[in-house]
């Protein structure tokens, strides 16, 4: 359907656009480094203005390479896949799996405000339980967007999220189910040995935010 097709289209760009903000640079800067006209950069942005193609996609994608920023070619076309990460040079320092109480360095907090502060109703969530793991770790930052309407949220079956309970706290889960009339969602977890055995679990939740990057502490080896 046409509809459905539009919305690829703007759900691509947006993508996209939000890809070029956390690398921090303006439009025009990243057209730049990409090798890209302002113009054709804004055209690939904005979905009104014919969206980007498939090579387009391509050319992103090796271009978020070379600034730190690894991202697929399912993920920015299809919202796929491996959620998208920065590299090694931008990674948290001294951050072990384990239980710590060591801060990311400062270069990298003030780039995850940068992307803060472009994204309004975005959400910073630093992971603080193993129960996603080895996905996920303590110390981990999970960037997610706030889904605000009953159809949206239904459409995140499937998918890492961050879930605000109705006392505030918030977790990083897959949701299996979403029940908005009832204010409800089914979280899975990954690891049963942080869990006591049990993977799922029903909770009322306040929001949910849909995850769209995850910046990495580094692994030990």
């Amino acid at each position: 359907m046409v509809v459905e097709v539009i919305q690829l289209h703007s759900e691509r760009s947006l993508r996209l656009r939000r890809l070029r903000q956390m690398s921090g640079l303006s439009r025009r800067k990243f057209a730049q480094q990409c090798g890209l006209s302002a113009a054709t950069l804004q055209r690939w942005e904005t979905p009104d203005l014919g969206g980007v193609s498939e090579s387009g996609v391509r050319q992103m994608v090796d271009c978020f390479a070379r600034l730190g920023i690894t991202v697929t070619y399912e993920w920015v076309m299809m919202g796929q896949g491996v959620q998208p990460q920065l590299n090694n040079r931008h990674a948290i320092k001294s951050v072990s799996p384990t239980r710590s109480n060591k801060k990311p360095v400062r270069h990298y907090a003030e780039e995850l405000a940068q992307w803060r502060k472009c994204c309004k109703s975005g959400l910073l969530y630093t992971v603080k339980d193993e129960a996603m793991a080895p996905r996920l770790i303590v110390g981990d930052v999970c960037m997610g967007m706030l889904v605000r309407t009953k159809r949206e949220q239904a459409a995140l079956v499937g998918q890492l999220c961050i879930v605000q309970g109705v006392e505030g706290d918030c977790v990083a889960r897959y949701l299996t189910g979403v029940y908005s009339q009832s204010a409800k969602v089914d979280l899975l977890a990954s690891n049963s040995a942080e869990e006591g055995g049990n993977l799922s679990q029903t909770v009322s939740y306040q929001k949910i935010w849909k995850v769209v990057m995850i910046a990495f502490t580094e692994r030990s080896n």
